[in-house]
């Protein structure tokens, strides 16, 4: 009897230990329960050019969790490299650093934990790097070493920076258009608004949208060449067409005069006094901007061309993986533990009920304080307001942004819009709907080694400097590019795009190698 009772509590005492370590956040084989620490400790961090008045929930409630308090103070970024030559350091870095750095710092001074070392105490960023192996080469240095953690962008506008084409939805029926589905199509609809209007219906350049339909690359500057070759497409025949494209809508007062100087001011003002017709602005758009006081804005799908008829686009790399941040102090104590913390910014779902504390927290906040799903299928989200009165509907979470501004992994927005109608919820639609079914991943981002950085940092800076100005010259006309292309082509290969090509293909091969 005794034992059958003896069976009976321990069945019992198993029970209650798995839903205190269900309620403690241990939802992944080998993830942390919570609190980390029997009593709570100080950690300390430093960012880089952060407003420090900003909320930051993310921090306050991962530190109650952990039992940590964070104390954060920020350096300017003229200043960050006197910062880190001294001695005094935090125990980790909320901000990310640059091959240089970590060559420096990491590879060669040996100052930062190599989080290879921790894996095992992060089981969601190990599941994470299973799903997205390349966002691990990101992070993994020449020597091998894993200093930073990776961040993986799979947002609704992860790949819409210089890609997007917003267009006025009330003006395109207004002229009696369909949506321009060819390069050709887009000339002429933007020459038909500019025959009712007199204005150039573009203020700005898209410069991946359009150069992606004029060929079969999307990359305009480093891409693999289908072999393992790494070229440089800025010198490339459809580099050229993209030009002589922009050209002709110049030429043709399609492409406002003055695009080159217009400030963000200059192309607002002229959004809402109705000129943007096509073209990467308009997020700042209200509804009274719009005759309908609806927001009649979408985003354009990718263009094809007589050169390429497949639609694409290319993201902007986040979707592959790039440099997150977080660097740990090599002298830090409490490295173990930290590494559980961030693991939390992983988890594609809540570690411990309440918190709100998972991948989404890196994005807005901790679900429930600053923003709340609105529908069971979690597809559309709105901000919590308070009595704050410098909020408004779709730009609160400005106020409310933690001091990191992004997590490490943008998940769970991968398909979720603002629920409150506004410029961003008309855009994001836009971007699921006609961007992202044919997005195509960027050249991975690479480390780079010492000798590879110094080769790179010896030459790149001033081509770049030299190619946007020829950009602009042609376009503009004050350099004919059938007189100035082979002219353009010798000087960047005088200024050492070949040796900057070479640091690159070291860096690629070691890569491909991971």
């Amino acid at each position: 009897m005794r034992k059958t009772v003896t069976k009976g509590l321990s069945a019992l005492l198993a029970l209650a230990l798995a839903l205190t370590l269900l309620c403690t956040g241990a939802l992944a084989e080998g993830s942390a329960t919570y609190p980390l620490f029997d009593e709570p400790v100080t950690i300390t961090s430093v960012v880089k050019g952060v407003d420090m008045t900003h909320d930051r929930s993310l921090w306050t409630e991962l530190g109650k969790l952990c039992g940590i308090n964070f104390e954060f103070t920020n350096v300017e970024y003229d200043q960050f490299p006197v910062y880190l030559s001294a001695s005094a350091w935090p125990d980790f870095f909320n901000t990310d650093m640059d091959s240089s750095y970590m060559n420096d710092y990491g590879v060669l001074g040996g100052k930062f934990v190599d989080y290879a070392t921790l894996l095992e105490y992060m089981p969601y960023l190990q599941e994470v790097l299973a799903e997205f192996p390349n966002a691990r080469k990101a992070v993994t240095y020449s020597d091998g070493g894993m200093y930073q953690l990776p961040l993986i962008d799979v947002t609704c506008t992860s790949g819409s920076g210089a890609n997007r084409m917003h267009y006025r939805t009330d003006l395109l029926a207004e002229y009696g258009l369909e949506a321009p589905t060819t390069t050709e199509e887009f000339y002429q609809a933007c020459k038909t608004a500019f025959e009712k209007t007199g204005t150039a219906p573009m203020i700005s350049i898209s410069k991946g949208f359009f150069y992606s339909a004029l060929g079969t690359e999307v990359n305009w500057d480093f891409a693999d060449d289908g072999t393992g070759k790494v070229v440089w497409n800025s010198c490339g025949e459809q580099y050229k067409r993209y030009i002589e494209y922009m050209h002709r809508m110049y030429a043709e007062g399609l492409l406002h005069k003055e695009y080159l100087t217009l400030d963000s001011t200059a192309r607002n003002a002229l959004c809402a006094d109705g000129v943007l017709f096509m073209g990467g602005d308009g997020t700042q758009l209200t509804a009274a901007d719009f005759p309908s006081g609806h927001f009649d804005i979408d985003q354009l799908a990718p263009l094809t061309s007589e050169w390429d008829d497949t639609k694409t686009y290319i993201s902007n790399g986040s979707q592959m993986g790039y440099v997150g941040g977080f660097a740990i102090n090599k002298d830090c104590q409490y490295a173990k533990e930290l590494a559980q913390c961030f693991d939390i910014l992983y988890a594609k779902e809540e570690v411990a009920p309440g918190t709100g504390l998972y991948c989404a927290a890196g994005h807005y906040g901790p679900e429930g304080h600053h923003w709340k799903f609105t529908n069971e299928e979690k597809t559309e989200f709105t901000f919590i307001y308070d009595d704050n009165p410098d909020n408004e509907p779709g730009n609160t979470y400005t106020y409310k942004r933690d001091i990191f501004n992004y997590g490490p992994f943008l998940y769970t927005f991968k398909n979720v819009v603002n629920s409150e109608e506004s410029n961003t919820r008309s855009r994001q639609i836009g971007y699921i709907n006609n961007l992202n079914p044919y997005v195509i991943p960027s050249f991975p981002s690479l480390t780079f080694n010492d000798d590879e950085q110094m080769t790179i940092d010896s030459y790149y800076a001033d081509i770049k400097t030299y190619v946007s100005r020829m950009e602009a010259e042609f376009i503009t006309g004050v350099t004919d590019i059938e007189t100035g292309w082979d002219a353009y082509c010798e000087k960047v290969k005088a200024m050492g795009i070949d040796e900057v090509l070479g640091a690159y293909q070291s860096a690629y091969d070691r890569w491909n190698q991971l």
